[in-house]
C-alpha cells in the first residue's frame, strides 16, 4: 500500500511540475493538472478494485480508507487493515502526509487553471476584433504587444505553433493570447467580427503557399464579410511580385496590405531627419550601406522632392557600382537624378566626405551593428574638423539590437531600428498616414466622402493605387514640414498660413509636386506612353483610361513644362476615340497641393 500511495503522490507532483512549465498556455495546463489527479486518484483506487471487482465499492473503499487512515494517522494511530511495524508507519506517515498536502495544492492548481480558462475562453468568444497571427516569433509577438499596450482592444491568435518558446510562450500570456498548432486558413469565422491577419514571413519558403492558401480560403468561408477582413502582408521587397500577384487575382475579395521591412525602416529614418530635409536650401544627403535598405531610402527620398531646391544624394558602399548598374537596369532614366556612387570598403568610407559640401544628414545602414557605430563615430570625427562645417550634421545611425538603444547614448548620433519599436503597430500599420493616403487617392476623383464601395470602384484595394498614394500622403507630410519651416508668426494658425504660402507660390509648387510624381513612377518601373502608344491604351481600356497599369505606360511622365501638351494630345485622342473622358494633369497637382490641409488634418 506504501507504495501505491508513493506512485500517487509522485504522480502529483509530476503534474504540478509540468504544469508550472506551460502555464503561459492554459488550455495545456489544465489539462495537465487533469489528467495528473485523474491517474493519481486511479492509482490509489486501483488496489481497491482488484479486491472488489466493483469500480463504485472500490472508489467508496479508497475514499474511506484515506480519510479514514489519515485521521488514524494523525491520532499516531496503525491505520484500517495495516499491520505495521514503527519504521513501516514512519514511512507510510510521511507518504500520506505528503500525498494530502500535495493533493489540495494539485487540486487548487487546477481549480485556479480550469476557471482562468473558462474566463478567457469568454473574454475571447466576447470580442468584437480578433489579431490573426501566422507565427509566433520576435515579430508577431512584438506587433501584439503595441496592440495591447494601446489599449486598442482585441485577441490575439498564434497559429502554426507547435513547441514554442517558453519566453514567447510567456509573453503570449501577457497579451492574454492564445497559440493553436493550425493553420490560419483552418479558422473559423465568426458571425459580425474583424479580423486582421498578419501574415509575416521569415526564410521559410512555406510561408509563400500558406498566404496564397489564405487569400485563397476565406472568401469561401462561412460569415465572411469583405468589408471586416483585412490581411496584412510583412516582407520585404524581394517578395514584391509575389504581392502584386496575390493582389491581381484576389484583390475584388481581399484587401491586402503590404508591410515592408526595409520600407518601415526607412521611414522612420526619414521621420527622424525631417526638420533636416525640410530647410529652404540646396540639401546634401550621405547614405553608407551594404544591403537593401539603402537603396531603399534612396529611392524615397528621391520620391520625396521636398522642395524646388537642388538636392543631392552621395551613396557610399562597398558595393556603389553594383547597385548604380542594378537601377539603371530597373530606372533607366536614373542618371537623370543628382545621385553619385563612390565606391569604398569599410574603414575608408570618410574619404569619400568632400570638406566644401554642407551635409544636412547623413545615414548610416550597415547590417552589422558594431560596424555601423564605429562608422557613424568615425565620420562624425571627420566632419566636425571641417571649418566650413559650421555644425556636425545629424548622424543617423541603424542598429538593430535593442540592447545597443539602451547603452548608447550620442548627442549628435541617432540610433533607429530597435526591433520593439519597429514592429510597433502604429509604425508597421501607420494608421495616421493610411487615413491620409485615402483621402489622397479620394482627392483624385473629387470626391471628400467615400463609403466602401466607392473606394473599390475607384481601384483603391488595387496595390499599386495603394503604394502610389501612400507615397504622396507621405511627400505631402514632408511638404507640410518644409512650409512651415518659414512660419514666423506664431499667432498664424498653421492651415491658415499653408493656405496663405500656397495661393502665392502654388505653381511652384505644382512644379516640384509632378517632379515628386514623376520620380515616384519611373522608379517603380513606369514608363512614358507617347504617340500612338496612348490612343492603344484608350482602345484597350474602351475609353475608360489614357495609362495602363499592367505595362506601367503614363503619358504624363513629362516634364511640368510639356505637361499641357501632353493633357491636350490625351484628350485628343478621347475625343477621336468618342469617349466623353477628359484628362486634367496640370490641376491635379494643384489640387492636391490645394487639398492638403484636409489631407494630413492640419489645424
Amino acid at each position: 500500500m506504501s507504495l501505491v500511495m508513493f506512485a500517487a503522490l509522485l504522480v502529483c507532483v509530476g503534474g504540478i511540475i509540468k504544469a508550472y512549465r506551460d502555464r503561459a498556455d492554459i488550455q495545456k495546463a489544465s489539462l495537465t493538472m487533469t489528467a495528473a489527479i485523474s491517474l493519481a486518484i486511479s492509482i490509489l483506487v486501483f488496489p481497491y478494485y482488484l479486491k472488489s471487482s466493483d469500480l463504485l465499492i472500490a472508489v467508496i473503499e479508497a475514499f474511506h480508507a484515506g480519510v479514514s487512515g489519515i485521521a488514524l494517522s494523525v491520532n499516531g494511530d496503525i491505520p484500517y487493515e495495516l499491520e505495521l511495524n514503527e519504521t513501516q508507519l514512519k514511512i507510510y506517515r510521511f507518504f500520506l502526509y505528503n500525498l494530502y498536502i500535495f493533493g489540495p495544492i494539485a487540486g487548487s492548481m487546477f481549480l485556479i487553471t480550469f476557471s482562468a480558462n473558462v474566463k478567457n475562453a469568454l473574454s475571447f468568444f466576447g470580442q468584437k476584433k480578433y489579431y490573426v497571427f501566422s507565427t509566433l516569433n520576435e515579430q508577431s509577438i512584438a506587433i501584439a504587444e503595441s496592440i495591447f499596450n494601446k489599449k486598442k482592444g482585441g485577441k490575439f491568435i498564434f497559429c502554426n505553433v507547435d513547441e514554442p518558446e517558453l519566453d514567447l510562450a510567456n509573453r503570449v500570456r501577457g497579451v492574454h493570447g492564445i497559440m493553436l498548432k493550425i493553420a490560419e486558413d483552418e479558422l473559423k469565422l465568426r458571425k459580425n467580427r474583424k479580423y486582421e491577419f498578419f501574415e509575416i514571413y521569415e526564410e521559410d519558403k512555406k510561408r509563400i503557399t500558406s498566404t496564397a492558401k489564405l487569400c485563397e480560403e476565406l472568401p469561401k468561408k462561412k460569415n465572411y464579410d469583405d468589408e471586416n477582413i483585412i490581411v496584412r502582408i510583412f516582407a520585404d521587397s524581394s517578395q514584391r511580385e509575389l504581392i502584386l500577384n496575390l493582389d491581381e487575382q484576389y484583390s475584388e475579395e481581399l484587401y491586402l496590405r503590404h508591410i515592408d521591412e526595409d520600407r518601415s525602416l526607412a521611414l522612420e529614418a526619414l521621420s527622424l531627419a525631417k526638420g533636416d530635409l525640410c530647410r529652404k536650401k540646396g540639401n546634401h544627403t550621405a547614405i553608407l550601406c551594404d544591403s537593401s535598405l539603402g537603396i531603399t531610402l534612396l529611392k524615397d527620398l528621391l520620391c520625396l522632392s521636398v522642395s524646388e531646391e537642388e538636392y543631392s544624394i552621395t551613396l557610399i558602399s562597398p558595393q556603389a557600382e553594383d547597385y548604380r548598374d542594378d537601377l539603371l537596369k530597373q530606372v533607366p532614366e536614373f542618371d537623370r537624378y543628382a545621385v553619385e556612387f563612390c565606391e569604398r570598403s569599410y574603414g575608408s568610407e570618410a574619404s569619400a566626405f568632400e570638406k566644401e559640401k554642407k551635409y544636412d544628414c547623413i545615414f548610416v545602414l550597415y547590417e552589422d551593428d558594431e560596424l555601423a557605430y564605429k562608422t557613424a563615430v568615425q565620420i562624425r570625427r571627420v566632419l566636425s574638423s571641417f571649418s566650413a562645417q559650421l555644425k556636425c550634421p545629424k548622424i543617423l545611425c541603424y542598429v538593430g539590437d535593442p540592447s545597443l538603444h539602451k547603452i548608447i547614448k550620442e548627442e549628435e548620433i541617432v540610433l533607429f531600428g530597435d526591433l520593439e519599436k519597429m514592429c510597433s503597430y502604429d509604425v508597421l500599420v501607420n494608421p495616421g498616414l493610411e487615413k491620409a493616403a485615402e483621402k489622397v487617392h479620394l482627392s483624385y476623383f473629387g470626391l471628400e466622402k467615400a463609403d466602401e464601395d466607392v473606394l473599390e470602384n475607384s481601384g483603391f484595394y488595387e496595390y499599386q493605387n495603394q503604394e502610389s498614394s501612400f507615397a504622396e500622403a507621405l511627400a505631402l507630410v514632408y511638404k507640410k514640414a518644409y512650409i512651415l519651416s518659414q512660419k514666423k508668426d506664431a499667432q498664424v494658425s498653421d492651415r491658415d498660413f499653408i493656405d496663405a504660402w500656397l495661393a502665392e507660390h502654388l505653381e511652384e509648387a505644382a512644379a516640384w509636386e509632378h517632379e515628386r510624381w514623376n520620380a515616384y513612377q519611373r522608379i517603380h518601373g513606369w514608363r512614358k506612353a507617347e504617340g500612338e502608344m496612348i490612343g492603344s491604351i484608350i482602345e484597350k481600356y474602351k475609353g475608360e483610361r489614357a495609362n495602363d497599369p499592367k505595362l506601367r505606360l503614363h503619358p504624363a511622365i513629362v516634364d511640368y513644362g510639356d505637361l499641357e501638351r501632353v493633357q491636350n494630345e490625351v484628350n485628343e485622342c478621347f475625343k477621336r476615340y468618342g469617349s466623353d473622358k477628359r484628362v486634367d494633369y496640370l490641376g491635379a497637382d494643384k489640387d492636391i497641393l490645394k487639398k492638403m490641409t484636409w489631407i494630413l488634418d492640419v489645424k
